[in-house]
Protein backbone atom coordinates (compact mmCIF):
# COMPACT_ATOMS: atom_id res chain seq x y z
CA UNK A 1 0.00 0.00 0.00
CA UNK A 2 1.18 3.31 -0.88
CA UNK A 3 2.34 6.04 1.99
CA UNK A 4 -0.84 7.62 0.77
CA UNK A 5 -2.82 4.97 1.59
CA UNK A 6 -1.38 4.42 4.60
CA UNK A 7 -1.68 7.22 6.70
CA UNK A 8 -5.78 7.11 5.71
CA UNK A 9 -6.24 4.05 6.87
CA UNK A 10 -3.93 4.64 10.25
CA UNK A 11 -5.95 7.84 11.11
CA UNK A 12 -9.41 5.86 10.15
CA UNK A 13 -7.75 3.17 12.98
CA UNK A 14 -8.54 5.15 15.77
CA UNK A 15 -12.53 5.65 14.95
CA UNK A 16 -12.34 1.88 15.63
CA UNK A 17 -10.30 1.49 18.54
CA UNK A 18 -7.51 -0.11 16.59
CA UNK A 19 -4.38 1.63 16.80
CA UNK A 20 -1.19 2.11 18.39
CA UNK A 21 -1.22 5.15 20.38
CA UNK A 22 2.17 6.19 18.46
CA UNK A 23 1.82 5.14 15.14
CA UNK A 24 1.02 8.21 13.25
CA UNK A 25 2.90 10.28 15.45
CA UNK A 26 5.79 8.48 14.57
CA UNK A 27 5.41 7.99 11.15
CA UNK A 28 3.83 11.10 9.55
CA UNK A 29 4.30 14.06 12.15
CA UNK A 30 6.55 17.24 10.81
CA UNK A 31 5.83 16.41 7.21
CA UNK A 32 5.00 18.55 4.63
CA UNK A 33 2.57 16.47 3.10
CA UNK A 34 0.92 15.60 6.08
CA UNK A 35 0.02 18.77 7.04
CA UNK A 36 -1.24 19.59 3.32
CA UNK A 37 -3.57 16.73 3.89
CA UNK A 38 -5.01 18.39 6.59
CA UNK A 39 -9.32 18.26 6.26
CA UNK A 40 -12.22 18.18 8.49
CA UNK A 41 -13.26 15.03 9.45
CA UNK A 42 -15.82 16.43 12.13
CA UNK A 43 -18.14 19.17 13.33
CA UNK A 44 -18.59 18.84 17.15
CA UNK A 45 -22.41 20.68 18.09
CA UNK A 46 -22.06 20.77 21.51
CA UNK A 47 -22.93 24.31 22.50
CA UNK A 48 -25.16 27.53 22.11
CA UNK A 49 -22.82 29.93 22.19
CA UNK A 50 -19.31 30.89 20.98
CA UNK A 51 -16.96 28.76 21.89
CA UNK A 52 -13.85 29.99 23.85
CA UNK A 53 -11.72 27.15 25.21
CA UNK A 54 -10.93 23.64 24.14
CA UNK A 55 -8.33 21.39 25.68
CA UNK A 56 -7.41 17.72 25.18
CA UNK A 57 -7.34 15.41 28.27
CA UNK A 58 -4.02 13.51 28.81
CA UNK A 59 -4.57 10.62 26.77
CA UNK A 60 -6.37 12.54 23.48
CA UNK A 61 -9.52 10.58 24.22
CA UNK A 62 -11.62 13.55 25.20
CA UNK A 63 -11.99 17.31 24.86
CA UNK A 64 -13.01 19.47 27.39
CA UNK A 65 -14.93 22.79 26.15
CA UNK A 66 -16.16 26.20 27.66
CA UNK A 67 -18.31 28.67 25.99
CA UNK A 68 -20.62 31.81 26.35
CA UNK A 69 -23.15 29.14 27.20
CA UNK A 70 -21.51 29.11 30.44
CA UNK A 71 -21.16 25.13 30.15
CA UNK A 72 -18.14 22.35 30.08
CA UNK A 73 -19.10 19.69 28.21
CA UNK A 74 -16.49 16.32 27.47
CA UNK A 75 -16.91 15.17 24.17
CA UNK A 76 -15.35 12.45 22.46
CA UNK A 77 -14.35 13.75 18.86
CA UNK A 78 -14.23 10.03 17.48
CA UNK A 79 -17.70 8.68 17.66
CA UNK A 80 -18.78 12.22 18.27
CA UNK A 81 -20.89 11.16 21.25
CA UNK A 82 -20.81 13.43 24.32
CA UNK A 83 -19.62 12.42 27.43
CA UNK A 84 -20.84 14.39 30.12
CA UNK A 85 -23.14 18.28 29.69
CA UNK A 86 -21.74 20.19 33.09
CA UNK A 87 -23.70 23.05 33.90
CA UNK A 88 -20.92 25.30 35.54
CA UNK A 89 -21.79 27.83 38.50
CA UNK A 90 -20.37 30.40 35.63
CA UNK A 91 -22.47 32.95 35.57
CA UNK A 92 -20.15 35.44 32.64
CA UNK A 93 -18.37 33.53 29.67
CA UNK A 94 -15.73 30.96 29.98
CA UNK A 95 -12.29 31.70 29.02
CA UNK A 96 -10.58 28.99 29.79
CA UNK A 97 -11.10 24.84 31.38
CA UNK A 98 -8.45 22.23 31.72
CA UNK A 99 -8.65 18.80 33.34
CA UNK A 100 -6.21 18.46 36.25
CA UNK A 101 -3.80 15.70 35.59
CA UNK A 102 -3.80 12.14 37.04
CA UNK A 103 -7.29 12.76 38.38
CA UNK A 104 -9.13 10.37 35.30
CA UNK A 105 -10.52 13.26 33.49
CA UNK A 106 -13.29 13.80 36.65
CA UNK A 107 -11.75 17.00 37.77
CA UNK A 108 -11.45 20.40 36.07
CA UNK A 109 -10.70 24.13 36.38
CA UNK A 110 -12.14 26.94 34.86
CA UNK A 111 -12.67 30.45 34.62
CA UNK A 112 -15.12 33.38 33.17
CA UNK A 113 -15.02 36.89 32.05
CA UNK A 114 -16.49 37.41 35.94
CA UNK A 115 -12.89 36.45 37.40
CA UNK A 116 -14.44 33.51 38.98
CA UNK A 117 -12.91 30.08 39.17
CA UNK A 118 -14.77 27.17 39.58
CA UNK A 119 -13.23 23.30 41.07
CA UNK A 120 -15.77 20.98 39.22
CA UNK A 121 -15.77 17.39 40.04
CA UNK A 122 -17.39 15.25 37.36
CA UNK A 123 -19.12 12.59 39.87
CA UNK A 124 -20.64 15.38 42.24
CA UNK A 125 -23.86 17.40 42.45
CA UNK A 126 -24.11 20.81 41.32
CA UNK A 127 -24.84 22.29 44.16
CA UNK A 128 -21.68 21.29 45.89
CA UNK A 129 -19.48 22.14 42.43
CA UNK A 130 -21.03 25.24 42.88
CA UNK A 131 -19.43 25.96 46.26
CA UNK A 132 -16.23 25.12 44.79
CA UNK A 133 -15.12 28.54 43.84
CA UNK A 134 -12.66 31.00 44.00
CA UNK A 135 -13.69 34.65 43.40
CA UNK A 136 -9.99 36.04 44.12
CA UNK A 137 -9.46 37.74 40.91
CA UNK A 138 -11.20 40.94 39.99
CA UNK A 139 -12.06 41.79 36.95
CA UNK A 140 -12.17 39.14 34.02
CA UNK A 141 -9.43 35.81 34.57
CA UNK A 142 -8.17 35.29 31.06
CA UNK A 143 -6.49 31.59 31.67
CA UNK A 144 -6.00 28.91 33.48
CA UNK A 145 -3.00 26.24 33.63
CA UNK A 146 -2.44 23.08 35.09
CA UNK A 147 1.35 22.07 36.22
CA UNK A 148 2.70 18.33 34.56
CA UNK A 149 1.62 15.52 36.47
CA UNK A 150 0.51 17.29 39.41
CA UNK A 151 -3.39 16.85 40.53
CA UNK A 152 -3.39 19.54 43.20
CA UNK A 153 -2.48 22.74 42.16
CA UNK A 154 -3.38 25.28 39.31
CA UNK A 155 -2.26 28.61 37.90
CA UNK A 156 -4.47 31.42 36.71
CA UNK A 157 -4.29 35.00 35.29
CA UNK A 158 -6.44 37.99 34.73
CA UNK A 159 -7.24 41.61 33.95
CA UNK A 160 -6.26 42.49 37.69
CA UNK A 161 -2.16 41.96 36.76
CA UNK A 162 -2.22 39.10 38.98
CA UNK A 163 -0.60 35.20 38.65
CA UNK A 164 -2.21 33.29 41.18
CA UNK A 165 -1.60 30.00 42.39
CA UNK A 166 -3.77 27.48 44.24
CA UNK A 167 -3.56 24.70 46.20
CA UNK A 168 -6.30 22.27 46.31
CA UNK A 169 -4.79 20.45 49.23
CA UNK A 170 -5.09 23.41 51.64
CA UNK A 171 -8.26 25.09 50.08
CA UNK A 172 -11.48 24.11 47.31
CA UNK A 173 -12.99 27.52 47.57
CA UNK A 174 -12.11 31.45 48.78
CA UNK A 175 -14.68 34.51 48.68
CA UNK A 176 -12.58 36.33 51.17
CA UNK A 177 -13.06 40.02 49.92
CA UNK A 178 -9.68 41.40 47.93
CA UNK A 179 -7.91 38.45 48.59
CA UNK A 180 -4.53 38.33 48.38
CA UNK A 181 -3.58 34.92 49.74
CA UNK A 182 -2.66 33.43 46.57
CA UNK A 183 -0.57 36.22 44.26
CA UNK A 184 2.10 34.39 43.26
CA UNK A 185 3.45 37.37 40.63
CA UNK A 186 2.01 41.13 40.83
CA UNK A 187 2.90 42.32 37.24
CA UNK A 188 1.32 45.57 37.38
CA UNK A 189 -0.44 45.30 34.71
CA UNK A 190 -2.90 42.80 32.87
CA UNK A 191 -1.86 39.27 32.75
CA UNK A 192 -3.44 38.06 29.86
CA UNK A 193 -1.76 34.89 29.12
CA UNK A 194 0.54 31.32 31.18
CA UNK A 195 2.07 28.83 30.00
CA UNK A 196 4.32 26.31 31.86
CA UNK A 197 7.09 24.64 30.23
CA UNK A 198 6.19 20.70 30.09
CA UNK A 199 9.61 19.27 30.42
CA UNK A 200 11.01 21.79 32.98
CA UNK A 201 7.32 22.52 35.06
CA UNK A 202 9.24 25.29 37.33
CA UNK A 203 9.60 27.78 34.05
CA UNK A 204 6.61 30.03 33.94
CA UNK A 205 5.75 32.12 30.65
CA UNK A 206 3.70 34.86 31.50
CA UNK A 207 2.40 37.82 28.64
CA UNK A 208 1.03 41.09 29.93
CA UNK A 209 -0.65 44.00 28.20
CA UNK A 210 2.18 46.24 28.13
CA UNK A 211 3.84 43.86 25.54
CA UNK A 212 5.74 42.01 27.15
CA UNK A 213 6.62 38.45 27.63
CA UNK A 214 8.16 37.16 31.00
CA UNK A 215 10.08 33.93 32.05
CA UNK A 216 9.85 33.29 35.81
CA UNK A 217 11.52 30.73 37.42
CA UNK A 218 8.66 29.43 40.56
CA UNK A 219 11.28 27.85 42.55
CA UNK A 220 12.15 31.36 43.68
CA UNK A 221 8.16 32.87 44.05
CA UNK A 222 5.92 31.80 46.52
CA UNK A 223 2.57 33.48 47.87
CA UNK A 224 1.30 34.41 51.08
CA UNK A 225 -0.43 31.08 52.20
CA UNK A 226 2.97 29.68 51.73
CA UNK A 227 4.64 32.43 54.14
CA UNK A 228 7.20 33.07 51.28
CA UNK A 229 5.75 35.77 49.18
CA UNK A 230 8.06 38.52 47.90
CA UNK A 231 5.44 40.96 46.32
CA UNK A 232 7.53 42.61 43.47
CA UNK A 233 6.82 41.36 39.60
CA UNK A 234 10.53 41.35 39.46
CA UNK A 235 11.62 39.19 41.84
CA UNK A 236 12.11 35.32 40.19
CA UNK A 237 12.18 37.08 36.55
CA UNK A 238 14.60 35.40 34.32
CA UNK A 239 14.08 37.18 30.98
CA UNK A 240 11.94 40.06 29.36
CA UNK A 241 10.90 40.15 25.63
CA UNK A 242 9.22 43.02 24.05
CA UNK A 243 9.39 43.31 20.32
CA UNK A 244 10.73 46.62 19.65
CA UNK A 245 8.53 48.38 17.35
CA UNK A 246 5.88 47.32 20.34
CA UNK A 247 8.30 48.81 23.37
CA UNK A 248 6.31 51.70 23.85
CA UNK A 249 3.10 50.71 23.33
CA UNK A 250 0.53 47.93 24.77
CA UNK A 251 -0.09 45.84 22.94
CA UNK A 252 -1.84 42.91 24.10
CA UNK A 253 -0.40 39.21 24.66
CA UNK A 254 -3.35 36.75 23.57
CA UNK A 255 -1.56 33.48 23.44
CA UNK A 256 2.06 32.03 24.43
CA UNK A 257 2.84 28.54 24.39
CA UNK A 258 6.36 26.30 25.28
CA UNK A 259 7.76 23.88 22.66
CA UNK A 260 7.68 20.24 23.25
CA UNK A 261 11.75 20.87 23.92
CA UNK A 262 10.95 24.14 26.51
CA UNK A 263 13.66 25.96 24.01
CA UNK A 264 11.38 27.99 22.27
CA UNK A 265 7.93 30.80 23.18
CA UNK A 266 5.60 31.04 20.75
CA UNK A 267 3.93 34.35 21.27
CA UNK A 268 0.46 35.87 19.11
CA UNK A 269 -0.01 39.62 20.05
CA UNK A 270 -3.55 41.47 19.43
CA UNK A 271 -3.58 43.48 16.33
CA UNK A 272 0.18 42.22 15.58
CA UNK A 273 2.16 39.04 14.70
CA UNK A 274 3.41 35.89 15.66
CA UNK A 275 7.07 35.23 17.34
CA UNK A 276 9.11 32.96 18.17
CA UNK A 277 11.24 33.63 21.16
CA UNK A 278 14.41 31.91 22.53
CA UNK A 279 14.39 32.10 26.33
CA UNK A 280 18.27 31.25 26.28
CA UNK A 281 19.06 34.72 24.16
CA UNK A 282 16.38 37.22 24.84
CA UNK A 283 15.93 37.39 21.50
CA UNK A 284 12.87 36.82 18.91
CA UNK A 285 12.07 36.21 14.99
CA UNK A 286 8.98 37.78 13.70
CA UNK A 287 7.33 34.40 12.04
CA UNK A 288 5.60 36.82 9.18
CA UNK A 289 5.61 40.68 8.54
CA UNK A 290 4.36 43.61 6.58
CA UNK A 291 5.54 43.46 2.98
CA UNK A 292 8.29 45.82 2.46
CA UNK A 293 6.13 47.86 0.09
CA UNK A 294 3.65 48.51 2.76
CA UNK A 295 6.14 49.23 5.87
CA UNK A 296 6.18 53.21 4.66
CA UNK A 297 2.71 52.92 4.23
CA UNK A 298 1.78 51.53 7.37
CA UNK A 299 3.61 54.32 9.15
CA UNK A 300 0.77 56.44 9.11
CA UNK A 301 -1.95 55.99 11.43
CA UNK A 302 -5.86 56.81 10.66
CA UNK A 303 -8.09 57.42 12.97
CA UNK A 304 -9.45 55.60 15.99
CA UNK A 305 -12.42 53.78 14.75
CA UNK A 306 -14.75 52.20 16.80
CA UNK A 307 -17.09 48.91 16.36
CA UNK A 308 -19.78 47.08 18.57
CA UNK A 309 -18.99 44.17 20.67
CA UNK A 310 -20.62 40.99 19.16
CA UNK A 311 -20.97 42.55 16.06
CA UNK A 312 -19.58 40.05 13.45
CA UNK A 313 -20.59 41.26 10.08
CA UNK A 314 -17.03 42.69 8.87
CA UNK A 315 -15.36 39.15 10.22
CA UNK A 316 -15.05 35.71 7.96
CA UNK A 317 -13.54 34.06 5.48
CA UNK A 318 -15.60 36.45 2.55
CA UNK A 319 -14.63 39.40 5.09
CA UNK A 320 -12.19 42.41 3.09
CA UNK A 321 -10.69 45.30 4.34
CA UNK A 322 -12.36 48.79 3.98
CA UNK A 323 -10.12 49.86 0.98
CA UNK A 324 -11.90 46.89 -1.22
CA UNK A 325 -15.13 47.88 0.28
CA UNK A 326 -14.75 51.32 -0.87
CA UNK A 327 -13.38 50.91 -4.20
CA UNK A 328 -16.49 48.39 -5.19
CA UNK A 329 -18.64 50.90 -3.84
CA UNK A 330 -19.75 48.02 -1.12
CA UNK A 331 -20.55 49.33 2.28
CA UNK A 332 -22.97 47.45 5.00
CA UNK A 333 -25.73 49.43 7.16
CA UNK A 334 -24.22 48.71 10.01
CA UNK A 335 -20.35 49.23 9.08
CA UNK A 336 -22.03 52.84 7.48
CA UNK A 337 -23.87 53.43 10.54
CA UNK A 338 -20.55 52.72 12.96
CA UNK A 339 -18.39 54.41 10.63
CA UNK A 340 -20.74 58.15 11.33
CA UNK A 341 -21.14 57.11 14.83
CA UNK A 342 -17.15 57.36 14.78
CA UNK A 343 -16.50 60.28 13.08
CA UNK A 344 -19.51 62.37 14.85
CA UNK A 345 -17.52 60.81 18.06
CA UNK A 346 -13.98 61.77 16.83
CA UNK A 347 -14.69 65.40 15.69
CA UNK A 348 -16.80 65.59 19.74
CA UNK A 349 -13.79 64.41 20.82
CA UNK A 350 -11.66 67.48 19.36
CA UNK A 351 -14.60 69.35 20.72
CA UNK A 352 -14.20 68.68 23.73
CA UNK A 353 -10.33 68.25 24.26
CA UNK A 354 -9.80 71.53 25.57
CA UNK A 355 -12.43 71.33 28.07
CA UNK A 356 -11.41 69.74 31.98
CA UNK A 357 -14.22 67.73 33.23
CA UNK A 358 -14.07 65.45 36.44
CA UNK A 359 -16.61 63.56 34.89
CA UNK A 360 -14.68 60.55 33.98
CA UNK A 361 -16.34 57.98 31.17
CA UNK A 362 -14.06 54.30 31.15
CA UNK A 363 -11.49 53.47 28.71
CA UNK A 364 -12.57 50.39 26.46
CA UNK A 365 -10.11 47.91 25.69
CA UNK A 366 -9.12 46.69 22.31
CA UNK A 367 -10.29 42.91 21.52
CA UNK A 368 -7.99 40.17 20.04
CA UNK A 369 -9.93 38.58 17.48
CA UNK A 370 -8.60 36.62 14.21
CA UNK A 371 -10.79 38.87 12.26
CA UNK A 372 -10.79 36.25 8.86
CA UNK A 373 -12.00 33.12 10.31
CA UNK A 374 -8.87 31.47 8.64
CA UNK A 375 -6.03 29.35 9.81
CA UNK A 376 -2.81 29.34 8.00
CA UNK A 377 0.20 26.34 8.97
CA UNK A 378 3.40 27.81 9.01
CA UNK A 379 6.78 26.40 9.28
CA UNK A 380 8.32 27.43 12.49
CA UNK A 381 11.41 28.11 11.79
CA UNK A 382 11.45 29.73 7.84
CA UNK A 383 7.60 31.51 8.82
CA UNK A 384 6.64 29.56 5.29
CA UNK A 385 3.09 29.07 4.51
CA UNK A 386 1.66 25.66 4.06
CA UNK A 387 -1.18 25.34 4.35
CA UNK A 388 -4.71 27.46 4.65
CA UNK A 389 -7.68 25.99 6.72
CA UNK A 390 -11.63 27.89 6.65
CA UNK A 391 -12.08 27.14 10.34
CA UNK A 392 -14.76 29.52 11.19
CA UNK A 393 -17.37 32.00 9.22
CA UNK A 394 -15.94 34.50 11.73
CA UNK A 395 -13.46 34.43 14.25
CA UNK A 396 -11.21 31.46 14.97
CA UNK A 397 -10.57 31.30 19.10
CA UNK A 398 -8.92 28.63 19.74
CA UNK A 399 -6.19 26.10 17.87
CA UNK A 400 -5.50 23.35 19.84
CA UNK A 401 -2.94 20.23 18.82
CA UNK A 402 -3.50 16.65 19.94
CA UNK A 403 -1.18 15.44 22.34
CA UNK A 404 0.61 12.62 20.38
CA UNK A 405 -1.76 12.35 16.87
CA UNK A 406 -1.08 14.75 13.74
CA UNK A 407 -4.97 16.18 14.61
CA UNK A 408 -6.41 19.67 15.50
CA UNK A 409 -9.31 20.67 17.05
CA UNK A 410 -10.56 24.57 16.47
CA UNK A 411 -13.12 26.72 17.26
CA UNK A 412 -14.55 30.35 17.43
CA UNK A 413 -17.31 32.18 17.11
CA UNK A 414 -19.43 29.43 15.23
CA UNK A 415 -21.19 27.15 17.94
CA UNK A 416 -18.64 23.82 17.41
CA UNK A 417 -15.91 22.23 17.75
CA UNK A 418 -13.83 21.42 14.18
CA UNK A 419 -11.51 18.24 13.93
CA UNK A 420 -8.82 18.52 11.48
CA UNK A 421 -7.24 15.15 10.33
CA UNK A 422 -4.77 14.09 7.94
CA UNK A 423 -7.65 12.63 5.63
CA UNK A 424 -7.02 14.23 1.90
CA UNK A 425 -5.97 11.62 -0.58
CA UNK A 426 -3.12 13.66 -2.14
CA UNK A 427 -1.24 17.05 -0.47
CA UNK A 428 -2.96 19.92 -2.09
CA UNK A 429 -2.48 24.00 -1.31
CA UNK A 430 -4.51 26.37 -3.06
CA UNK A 431 -0.80 29.39 -3.18
CA UNK A 432 -2.77 31.56 -5.08
CA UNK A 433 -5.24 31.66 -2.73
CA UNK A 434 -3.35 31.72 0.07
CA UNK A 435 -1.25 34.91 -1.25
CA UNK A 436 -4.36 36.92 -1.67
CA UNK A 437 -5.97 35.73 2.08
CA UNK A 438 -2.24 36.80 3.42
CA UNK A 439 -2.35 40.31 1.33
CA UNK A 440 -6.19 40.85 2.54
CA UNK A 441 -5.31 40.14 5.78
CA UNK A 442 -2.40 41.96 6.27
CA UNK A 443 -4.56 45.18 5.22
CA UNK A 444 -7.50 43.71 7.95
CA UNK A 445 -4.64 43.70 10.61
CA UNK A 446 -3.81 47.40 9.96
CA UNK A 447 -7.59 48.69 10.16
CA UNK A 448 -7.72 46.09 13.27
CA UNK A 449 -4.92 47.77 15.10
CA UNK A 450 -7.01 51.37 14.88
CA UNK A 451 -10.52 50.12 15.87
CA UNK A 452 -11.90 49.98 19.24
CA UNK A 453 -14.35 47.52 20.05
CA UNK A 454 -17.06 48.86 22.79
CA UNK A 455 -19.89 47.71 24.54
CA UNK A 456 -23.64 48.97 23.38
CA UNK A 457 -23.57 50.78 26.87
CA UNK A 458 -20.15 52.19 26.60
CA UNK A 459 -21.63 54.12 23.52
CA UNK A 460 -24.57 55.19 24.85
CA UNK A 461 -22.92 56.64 27.83
CA UNK A 462 -19.95 58.08 25.70
CA UNK A 463 -22.55 59.81 23.44
CA UNK A 464 -24.66 61.34 26.67
CA UNK A 465 -21.45 62.35 27.93
CA UNK A 466 -20.02 64.03 25.49
CA UNK A 467 -22.93 65.75 24.98
CA UNK A 468 -23.00 66.79 28.85
CA UNK A 469 -19.74 68.69 28.07
CA UNK A 470 -21.14 70.43 25.12
CA UNK A 471 -23.98 71.34 26.75
CA UNK A 472 -21.84 72.74 29.75
CA UNK A 473 -18.98 74.81 27.52
CA UNK A 474 -22.29 76.38 25.69
CA UNK A 475 -23.61 77.27 29.28
CA UNK A 476 -20.20 78.90 30.44
CA UNK A 477 -19.45 80.95 27.31
CA UNK A 478 -19.22 84.42 28.58
CA UNK A 479 -20.08 86.13 25.04
CA UNK A 480 -23.14 84.19 24.65
CA UNK A 481 -24.02 84.71 28.25
CA UNK A 482 -23.39 88.59 28.21
CA UNK A 483 -25.24 88.60 24.81
CA UNK A 484 -28.18 87.36 26.36
CA UNK A 485 -28.14 89.63 29.24
CA UNK A 486 -27.87 92.65 26.95
CA UNK A 487 -30.96 91.39 25.51
CA UNK A 488 -32.94 91.08 28.53
CA UNK A 489 -31.78 94.42 29.45
CA UNK A 490 -32.98 96.14 26.02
Amino acid sequence: MSCSGNLVWDVNKRSIGYNEPNAVRINYLGRREFVQRLKLEATLTVHDGCVNTISWNDTGEYILSGSDDTNLVITNPYNRKVKATIRSGHRANIFSAKFMPQTGDQQIISCSGDGIIYYTHTERSPDINRQCQFACHYGTAYEITTVPNDPYTFLSCGEDGTVRWFDLRTKTSCTKEDCKDDILINCRRAATSISICSLVPYYLAVGCSDSSVRIYDRRMLGTRATGNYMGRGTTGMCVRFVPAHLSNKSCRVTSLCYSGDGQEVLVSYSSDYIYLFDPNNDQARELKGPSEERREELRQPPVKRLRLRGDWSDTGPRARPESERERDGEQSPNVSLMQRMSDMLSRWFEEASEAQSSRGTPRPQPRARGETGQRTINHIHTGEHLMLLEADNHVVNCLQPHPYDPILASSGIDYDIKIWSPLEASPSFNRVLAKEVIKRNELMLEETRNTITVPASFMLRMLASLNHIRTDRLEGDPSEGSGQENEDEQ
